[in-house]
């Protein structure tokens, strides 16, 4: 039995992670919390493993040194209206991925859909 740091009540060591002293109940509160108090830190946060498990680098790092400018029409984006495109059209469902600088481009999402042959991707 363990004394939780937070609620104070006595639970089983199962009700606690390891190395944890509040139980699940009160981490999975605080967890909430936070998540609902900084919503933007969170989104922010996600994005950028996202991104990084998808392009091996953040998606910002690509937008910041493209200068948020499309490479086929040459016109500036806010980020949220910007994709990341294979040059070599080796990416997401690739069997290998190249995610290398040299190979990632900024295209708009109405560039990088006509390429691909959709509309606004």
């Amino acid at each position: 039995m363990k004394k939780c740091n937070k609620c104070q009540k006595i639970k089983p060591e199962g009700d606690f992670y390891e190395g944890n002293a509040k139980c699940k109940d009160c981490k999975r509160e605080y967890q909430q919390n936070y998540r609902a108090n900084n919503l933007e830190a969170v989104k922010v946060s996600v994005r950028l493993s996202m991104d990084k498990a998808r392009f091996g680098r953040s998606r910002t790092e690509i937008l910041e040194r493209d200068g948020y400018k499309c490479a086929e029409c040459r016109i500036v984006f806010p980020p949220k209206n910007l994709d990341i495109h294979h040059i070599d059209g080796e990416g997401r469902h690739s069997d290998y991925p190249n995610n290398h600088e040299d190979n990632l481009e900024t295209m708009c999402k109405q560039c990088h859909g006509s390429l691909h042959g959709k509309e606004g991707k």
